[in-house]
This record gives C-alpha cells, sequence and structure tokens, in this order.
C-alpha cells in the first residue's frame, strides 16, 4: 500500500507519466495528509457557493487542470466522494478511443455521477462511450448534456439502459438531428427536461413532435433559437401530451411560434411556471398573455421582450392579477404599449419580483416612474435592466431610489442612460454592497469617483462595463 500523492494521480488523470523515475518518487513522498488538505480545501470552495455541494465551484471548473484534480482528490479527505456533477473540462478528449479511457479513469474516481457534461469533442462521443457509463452508472446517471458535438444514432439508443435519465440537453448546430430526437423519445419515455437550444434548424417539428407523444412526463422543454423549424405544429402536441409542463422556451424561433400554440399551453399546462417568449417577431399578443395569466397561477417568470406593441398594459393587469408570485417580468417593448402605469400595477402585486426589465424605447413609457414604483414595492429585487434608454427620462431619483430600497441588488445595467450623473451611482455604491455586475456603458454617471465608490463598498463586484465613458480615467480603473 504506497502512499501515493495526489500530484501524481493528478498526472495520470491527464494522460502524462513521467519517465523521470527520481520525479515519480519525489511526489510520492508528499504526505498522504496534504492529499487530504487538498481535497478538502477544494470541498471548501465549493460549499462557499452550496449548501450541499455536488458540484464544483464555476471557477474550478473552468479550468481543466483544477477540474480534474476535483475528481482525483474525491479519493482523499475527511469527506469523500461528494461530487456528482462533472462539467465539460475535465472530459475533453476528441478521440473516441482517449475519451473512452478518460471516461473510465472517471468513474474510477466518480463511480456515481448524476450528471455529465460534454463540450466541443469533436467525434468523440461513441456507443462505445455510452456503453461505458451505462454498465457503471445505470441506476445514478440523471442528468446528460451534449453541447456543440455530434451525436450519433447508436450514442442515443443506448440511454435506454438509463432508467433514472430524466435531463437531457443536446444543443448547438453540429448536435443532434430529427432522427437522433426520434431515438431518443423511444429510449427515455420518462424524460422530464430537454433542451434543444441553438440547433439552429437541425430539429424541427418532426423531433418535437416525437418527443411530445413519447414523453408525457415532460416538465421543461427549450428550443430557442431553432430557426423558424419547430412551429405552432409541433408545442401544439406538447400542450396536449404535456400537461405537466411548468418550463417553454420559444425565444428567438423567428415568429413561426405564435398566440395559436401558447393559448394550447395555457388552456392544457395548467402548472407552466416559467415562460420565455421573447423575441418571436411580434406573434405573442396580449391575448396569448392574458389567457396564461388566468390559467397558470403559477407562473413565476415571464419574458415577452420586443412584442412592438403587440403586449400591452392589458396583458400586465392580468398578470398582476392572477400570478402574485411573479419573481422576474422582462416586457421589454420597442414600440409602446408598455407604460410605467403597467409597471406599476405588476410590481404593486408582486412583491416577490427578483429580475425587473424595464427597458422601453421611448419617453412616453415613463421609465423615471416605472422606477421609482419599482422602489417602493420590490425590497427583494437582485436585477434591474433599464439599458438603452437615453433618450427617456431615467433620471438620479429613479435610481437612487431603487439603490435605498433594494440593498440585495447584484445586478444592474444602465448602458446608455443618458440623463443619469455620477451621484445616483454613488448612491448605488454606499447602499447595495452585494452588487456583482455592473453595466454603465456610454452613459455620464461612470466617473473616477463613482468607480472610486464601487471599489470600496463593492468588494464582491465580478463584471464591470465602461465601454465609451469617457468620463473614466486610469485612476478609477
Amino acid at each position: 500500500n504506497r502512499t501515493v500523492d495526489v500530484l501524481e494521480l493528478v498526472c495520470e488523470a491527464v494522460g502524462f507519466i513521467g519517465d523521470n523515475a527520481a520525479a515519480l518518487l519525489a511526489l510520492r513522498r508528499c504526505s498522504h495528509a496534504w492529499a487530504d488538505a487538498v481535497s478538502g480545501a477544494i470541498r471548501r470552495g465549493c460549499h462557499a457557493s452550496q449548501h450541499a455541494p455536488v458540484e464544483m465551484a464555476t471557477i474550478v471548473a473552468a479550468l481543466p487542470t483544477a477540474a480534474r484534480l476535483a475528481v482525483v482528490s474525491q479519493a482523499y479527505g475527511a469527506v469523500r466522494g461528494w461530487l456528482r456533477v462533472i462539467p465539460p473540462s475535465v472530459l475533453r478528449s476528441r478521440d473516441p478511443h482517449r475519451m473512452v479511457d478518460d471516461h473510465s479513469r472517471l468513474l474510477s474516481f466518480v463511480p456515481s455521477p448524476t450528471g455529465l457534461h460534454f463540450a466541443c469533442n469533436g467525434s468523440a462521443l461513441t456507443d462505445a462511450v455510452t456503453g461505458t457509463f451505462s454498465a457503471t452508472v445505470r441506476t445514478a446517471l440523471e442528468c446528460l448534456r451534449v453541447e456543440d458535438t455530434p451525436v450519433p444514432e447508436a450514442f442515443v439508443a443506448q440511454l435506454a439502459a438509463l432508467p433514472s435519465l430524466t435531463s437531457v440537453a443536446l444543443t448547438g448546430r453540429r448536435t443532434v438531428s430529427d432522427s437522433c430526437m426520434i431515438s431518443l423519445a423511444n429510449a427515455c419515455p420518462l424524460l422530464r427536461a430537454l433542451d434543444v437550444s441553438h440547433t439552429e434548424g437541425n430539429v424541427t417539428d418532426v423531433g418535437v413532435l416525437a418527443v411530445a407523444r413519447r414523453c408525457p412526463k415532460l416538465q421543461s422543454l427549450n428550443v430557442s433559437d431553432t430557426d423558424g423549424a419547430v412551429t405552432d405544429v409541433s408545442i401544439q402536441e406538447v400542450a396536449q401530451h404535456c400537461p405537466e409542463l411548468q418550463h417553454l422556451d420559444v425565444d428567438r424561433t423567428h415568429g413561426s411560434v405564435t398566440d395559436l400554440s401558447i393559448l394550447a399551453v395555457a388552456d392544457r399546462c395548467r402548472q407552466l411556471e416559467r415562460l420565455n417568449a421573447a423575441r418571436v417577431a411580434s406573434r405573442i399578443t396580449d391575448r396569448s398573455m392574458t389567457a396564461i395569466a388566468r390559467n397558470c397561477p403559477r407562473l413565476r417568470e415571464l419574458q415577452v421582450c420586443a412584442t412592438r406593441g403587440c403586449v400591452t398594459d392589458a396583458a400586465l393587469a392580468a398578470i398582476a392579477s392572477s400570478c402574485p408570485r411573479l419573481t422576474l417580468l422582462r416586457v421589454f417593448s420597442s414600440d409602446g404599449g408598455v407604460t410605467a402605469s403597467g409597471i406599476r400595477t405588476v410590481v404593486e402585486a408582486c412583491r416577490e419580483l427578483r429580475h425587473i426589465d424595464v427597458s422601453f424605447a421611448d419617453a412616453a413609457a415613463a421609465p423615471n416612474d416605472a422606477l421609482l414604483a419599482v422602489a417602493a414595492h420590490c425590497p427583494l429585487l437582485r436585477r434591474l435592466d433599464v439599458p438603452h434608454i437615453q433618450r427617456s427620462d431615467v433620471r438620479d431619483e429613479g435610481l437612487s431610489a431603487i439603490a435605498l430600497a433594494c440593498p440585495m441588488l447584484q445586478h444592474l445595467d444602465l448602458s446608455e442612460a443618458g440623463h443619469l450623473s455620477e451621484n445616483s451611482l454613488l448612491c448605488v455604491a454606499r447602499h447595495c454592497p452585494r452588487l456583482q455586475s455592473l453595466n454603465v456603458s456610454n452613459t455620464m454617471a461612470a466617473t473616477d469617483a463613482a468607480l472610486g465608490a464601487i471599489a470600496e463598498h463593492c468588494p464582491g463586484l465580478e463584471t464591470l462595463d465602461v465601454t465609451s465613458c469617457s468620463c473614466v480615467g486610469d485612476a478609477a480603473l
């Protein structure tokens, strides 16, 4: 039972075994206790953002070496085997044979993963890979995500050997086709979540129809950015066969999804909680939004952006009347229809709102009044988007009111808000210490003094956009 340092195991995990015997012996002299310490440090880093960590922290998952170290460390430490979700940085190979080897090595450290994520693996995903994990994690794997990697039908067919698999994401232009979707529907009749976003026309009504008819337990469906290939035809079938649907995303479907199918969803899917019908070429109107509001009282997230005036204050009144649990609202209207009065109606009734987009294209919408209403009624606000409104009347008064009333604010987009001064940004800095991202591009509010205050009072800031801010100098940065 030789003592093997975690560093040597990392070398093995990344496929490097040095020829220098002295180097290997030096690695082995490192104590087992040190390996335990590394394992504990990694877990604590992941635990900081999760109550019961089963996946890596984002900063760990983003670095292949750190991610593989997290995998190897599962055999060490006081708490072992806590990792359950494997990010794509662990299984990076584009070679089919290397992928099988890597996957086998992964399973020696994490024998029961509940989630696997592959991304940009070229032709590495074969039926041999699915054969490997279907034989070893048969009852454990619940979620499979494949991104920008071609998925052969043989790969999908073998998913039938995974009875616990209920969530599948096959995203990206070259990832999946209708034939694979049909195989998936046949292999996973208990599927609850399906994401085929960004497939840009490779998944059509044919594939979605197969899933709708074979997977009656479906609760989440994302067909965003499918180049208009998914239409009312298949969405109506989903509504008919999947009454437990809770999440539907038809963003950027090029006008192929309209009121017709959304009305069907409202009629048959009464448990709906999240609807993203943004950027659908104005094919969604007050008619379907009012039906959603009246029939789906559990609704928590609603996005109907770029409606060109087809969604108005009338729809917001219905939302306010029937959906008190709403937490996210985006109703950007580029040609009127939504006003500060409509926003006020919603925020007065929906006190749990955490994310609001009150972007307007013209001053007639009175967005400053909307901000004052949000400040008065939404103390739990985490995210506020008010971009591209340089011709409107958003003023320091509105933004300062938000800062004073919403101390839990984490994300703020003020890009091109031309009438704001540094005073409102100073107020945000002093009263919103949890701020994580700030976009003040092309505004006069961003000055050296304002950014200095942000640096002093918002230590958790991760993202800052000061593009085209002429008042920002080297000192502030």
